[in-house]
């Protein structure tokens, strides 16, 4: 069939040769008009115009569709029918017939050559890297090993880094040798920077009768490397307690000196957060030879510890990493915003708080410490209580009375600091101490204590007693009784019944009512006796008694019963007591005595009679309390010294002493009594006390210049001048005049500390201390003692040097009086001011007045420099620099912020004088913080009514300004009520124009400040 095909075909061709012209023109041709060219390989090209185009063989490179081969290749082929592939980049386009790259592509990294037929050699396996303590090996196979493409006669090693991203030349090269392997040594310059490593196989390409070399292609890097030699042995961690101790066996490898280990701070205890400013990685270094170290870290802290040998070139053994955790301690850190939740009624209270910072806390929450001592004396019993919780109740406590309640987180090591909140409980307005004085059948007699004053609910104006009884809902009440009325009768009781019974104060439309107060009447009884229990005597530890019966038969035989226990003590600590009782025959003397009782303790003795049938006829009470135990029975009683802090020309600064031991009631009354002596009396007193003190009365020029009812804890300033306190002293306290005066230089002073235990009116007191001031050594500095022994020389000196004194004392008297100072005793009456559209009226300014405040911006005095002693100025410079003379103005912004910084920290901080107002009793609660407080001598005071039982104070001190005295103050933010009002009262007071707020309402979740002020719209009128 295929024969009949091909003879058809030249049948055809033949007769259209007989019509077909032969091209001639070059290059060879066919077809129509002789257009297409030919590309035929290894045959002839029918050169007609009807030819089809090669008669014999195959399309030329480049071309394809034989027979007319008229296609050229599509890009990135070429060849004979476009079989082979172009390997041009970074575009594969090449020529079609040769494969050449065309334009700017060139040979791709695995070709070179004509056509890019000739192919790089490349290692086809990455090369393999070893560690030790010197340097670090790099193999690779031989040409032999069938790892590679291509030929190779030369190697070349290459390294990559992170810092060195590019491929860094090793200046080795390696000749193929026809081994199976080949590797090299490299010594890193960085030993602790990983190392990746590439090798590339070059070849020489001949061109007789020489040749050139062609690059390779480098091979895939290696793993990253570094310099590292083998882990240490017998390594071992332990912990105990913060310390971590870390052993292991001697190490044979000579280049490792030192042992490292890194603790890396993963956490602190069960709390999540780090602390950012605190390094978090702690590194210890030993000597490799001493086969042990140890670190002292923080307690309660998770670490992850990595320890390696390193040697001097820095290289690293293989790292091991442990886990270690150290052991609790004791807390380091106070529970935070310790506050009141709420306000503070009569007995009770609720404070919360939030943990210490994570950091301080040391160890899990075991529990809180809840100590709640009352103020109210210097010997103050701590109750202590325990809660998990961040909220506690204090109960129980006593009215009108300023507590200071301190919370301590505390874990299984131990507690941690306090932090101590101070507020005061509020005055009762209700009737306390309700009590039956007196029993009968059918009636019983109640008595009180009328409600303290000060609780602000208005004046008294009568009482009313409701008594039920137990089995009913139905209350008896008493008509109005009178305020000065404490006890009443109830009568028309059912015998042998239980009853109730609640005394109510009235003020005006408001009542307040006492503790409902239970008791049960006694039986029937056919005589209308009346039984009494009179009070005989009593000391600190004895009760003498006796009782009446009126109306009792003489025939009666009943016995009578007395009882006696003890409702509350004012000891130091508290004391158990059994309660006693005594059966006393109605024929025998009525009277008897309890011994052997607690001091300062209050009792309640009942006595009783009884029937022949030993029923209870009538009763009565009696409350009573045993006296302070006297200073001489206390065998432990020590005072500390009366000592002397400082002198000046007219003051003194003294510390109260120290009692201790005094076991005999509550110390309530603390005096320091001045008197002055003349100073050849003082030596004859001396030899004397303090004995004839005890059986003496004291010196009839005697003052009282400091009283408190609690131990003063700082100095105390005599001849301060400062203003009586009046603290609530239990009793009327030492019958002398109160005065703190300025000191006198020529006079020697008797200075007496003394102390007080008052109970129930009973005053015990003692002599705690003694000092005698002489005049102060600057004044004996000041005038100077010459003898007649000196020399003519040292006379004239001295002479020059008085008369050198005089003169500058002139010129300082002259300045001062035109500059207008007063410390001699000058004073001006009257002081007037320029005239303008705002002048304010004249002032005037006397000094006997003390009102240093009423001064007027633009008076002379006002502008004047401070000299009192007692009002410090700091001269605050750069600490740096020191002073500088150039304008401000003309500093730039950076400067100005850094010398201010500087500044700032260099400003002295602590108490420096003394500040008793504000750590007073009856003041903590006024504070926020006990940590700043005005000082006595710059704090503003509050003028308050005659009839007020508020203190002057609010936590507010003057500040002089630049070129004026007192000119601003800076005040505590009020946080609550009574701080608010005291806020606008001195506001107000002073005349003050502009309030600056420095802080928020709240910061960081925590109240700062209560908004004192009303909320107005702006759209208001």
């Amino acid at each position: 069939m295929f024969l009949g095909y091909y003879v058809i075909f030249l049948c055809i061709y033949f007769a259209s040769l007989a019509r077909s012209e032969t091209c001639t023109q070059q290059p060879l041709s066919f077809g129509p008009n002789c257009s297409l060219v030919c590309h035929c390989l290894d045959g002839d090209c029918d050169a007609q115009t009807n030819g089809v185009g090669c008669l014999s063989g195959r399309c030329s490179p480049g071309f394809s569709g034989f027979p007319g081969c008229q296609k050229v290749c599509s890009q990135g082929k070429f060849g004979i029918n476009c079989e082979s592939e172009c390997f041009c980049e970074p575009i594969n386009t090449c020529e079609s017939t040769n494969g050449n790259c065309l334009g700017s592509n060139k040979c791709n990294r695995f070709r070179f050559g004509s056509g890019c037929e000739g192919v790089r050699a490349q290692l086809n396996s990455r090369p393999n890297v070893i560690t030790d303590c010197q340097a670090l090996t790099i193999s690779w196979p031989g040409l032999n090993s069938g790892f590679y493409t291509g030929a190779s006669e030369i190697v070349q090693v290459f390294y990559k880094t992170l810092s060195k991203p590019e491929l860094s030349e090793i200046n080795t090269t390696v000749q193929e040798t026809g081994k199976n392997s080949y590797s090299i040594k490299f010594t890193p310059d960085s030993p602790r920077e990983p190392h990746s490593f590439s090798v590339r196989p070059d070849f020489r390409v001949p061109i007789p009768p020489d040749h050139y070399i062609e690059i390779g292609v480098p091979s895939n890097l290696s793993l990253p490397v570094i310099l590292q030699c083998p882990a240490l042995e017998g390594l071992q961690v332990s912990v105990e307690g913060k310390f971590v101790i870390i052993s292991w066996k001697p190490y044979d490898v000579p280049a490792v000196k030192k042992m490292h280990a890194d603790f890396h701070l993963n956490s602190i205890g069960d709390c999540d957060q780090l602390i950012g400013l605190r390094p978090n990685m702690i590194t210890a270094v030993a000597d490799l030879n001493s086969l042990k170290a140890t670190q002292e870290l923080e307690h309660w802290r998770q670490y992850s510890l990595e320890v390696y040998g390193v040697t001097e070139s820095g290289a690293r053994t293989l790292s091991q990493i442990f886990n270690v955790t150290t052991s609790v301690a004791a807390p380091v850190g106070a529970p935070r915003n310790v506050h009141l939740l709420g306000d503070v009624n009569e007995t009770s209270a609720q404070i919360t708080w939030d943990d210490p910072p994570c950091e301080e806390r040391m160890g899990p929450l075991k529990q809180y410490l809840v100590e709640v001592v009352p103020l109210v004396g210097a010997m103050m019993i701590t109750q202590s209580f325990f809660t998990t919780r961040h909220l506690f109740l204090l109960s129980y406590l006593i009215p009108n009375t300023t507590y200071a309640v301190s919370v301590a987180f505390e874990n299984a090591a131990g507690t941690g600091p306090r932090t101590t909140v101070h507020f005061k409980t509020a005055i009762p307005a209700y009737p306390s101490s309700v009590r039956l004085v007196s029993q009968r059948p059918a009636s019983t007699v109640v008595a009180w204590d009328s409600p303290q004053t000060g609780h602000g609910r208005g004046n008294l104006t009568g009482y009313q007693v409701t008594y039920w009884p137990n089995d009913s809902l139905n209350q008896m009440q008493t008509s109005g009784v009178l305020p000065d009325t404490i006890h009443l009768e109830l009568g028309r009781l059912k015998p042998l019944t239980h009853y109730k019974v609640q005394v109510f104060a009235i003020y005006e439309s408001q009542r307040f009512g006492s503790d409902i107060v239970s008791f049960r009447t006694l039986a029937e009884d056919s005589t209308n006796a009346t039984l009494k229990l009179l009070l005989l005597s009593k000391n600190s530890s004895a009760i003498t008694l006796t009782w009446t019966t009126e109306g009792l038969p003489s025939e009666s035989t009943g016995n009578y019963s007395i009882s006696i226990d003890m409702k509350r003590t004012r000891l130091p600590t508290a004391p158990t007591f059994e309660k006693r009782k005594q059966i006393i025959s109605g024929d025998a003397p009525k009277q008897h005595t309890f011994e052997r009782l607690l001091a300062a303790s209050e009792f309640e003795i009942i006595i009783w009679r009884e029937s022949d049938t030993g029923h209870v006829l009538e009763r009565d009470t009696l409350v009573l309390w045993t006296h302070p135990g006297p200073f001489a029975h206390s065998s432990n009683l020590t005072f500390g010294p009366l000592s002397l802090i400082s002198r000046t020309e007219s003051t003194a600064t003294v510390q109260f002493p120290t009692v201790k031991g005094y076991g005999g009631g509550p110390l309530n009354g603390f005096y320091l009594i001045v008197s002055s002596a003349a100073t050849n009396q003082s030596f004859q007193l001396q030899g004397q006390m303090p004995a004839i003190l005890l059986a003496s009365p004291l010196p009839p020029n005697s003052v009282i210049a400091y009283r408190s009812d609690i131990w003063p804890s700082e100095p105390i300033v005599l001849g301060a001048e400062t203003k009586d306190p009046n603290r609530q002293i239990p009793v009327a306290e030492l019958s002398l005049p109160y005065a703190n005066s300025p000191l006198e230089t020529n006079k020697t002073y008797l200075i007496l500390a003394m102390v007080q235990s008052i109970v129930d009116n009973w005053v015990e007191e003692t002599v705690a201390g003694m000092l005698f001031l002489t005049k102060p050594d600057t004044i004996e500095a000041a005038y100077g003692r010459f003898t007649q022994s000196e020399t003519s020389t040292a006379t004239i000196a001295g002479i020059l040097s008085t008369l050198l004194v005089l003169l500058i004392i002139a010129v300082l008297g002259l300045v001062s009086y035109y500059r207008g100072w007063r410390r001699f005793g000058w004073k001006r009456a009257e002081y007037t001011l320029p005239k303008g559209p705002l002048d304010p009226p004249i002032a005037t300014f006397d000094n006997s007045t003390g009102e240093q405040a009423r001064l007027l911006p633009q008076s002379h005095a006002w502008w004047s420099v401070p000299v009192d002693v007692r009002e410090p100025r700091y001269l605050i410079v750069d600490p740096d620099k020191g002073p500088n003379s150039t304008l401000v103005g003309t500093w730039s912004k950076n400067e100005l912020m850094e010398t201010f910084v500087r500044e700032y920290i260099s400003i002295p901080t602590g108490y420096k004088y003394p500040h008793t107002a504000g750590i007073a009793n009856d003041n903590l609660v006024k504070n926020r913080s006990q940590t700043v407080l005005p000082y006595d001598h710059n704090r503003v005071l509050l003028k308050r009514p005659s009839d007020s039982t508020e203190t002057d104070y609010i936590n507010a001190s003057f500040i002089d300004g630049y070129m004026r005295r007192r000119a601003y103050i800076a005040a505590q933010s009020p946080f609550d009520t009574p701080t608010a009002c005291d806020f606008w009262l001195m506001v107000f007071q002073r005349n003050c124009t502009q309030i600056v707020m420095l802080t928020n309402l709240v910061e960081d979740g925590t109240l700062k400040c209560c908004q004192y002020w009303p909320d107005v719209s702006l759209s208001d009128p």
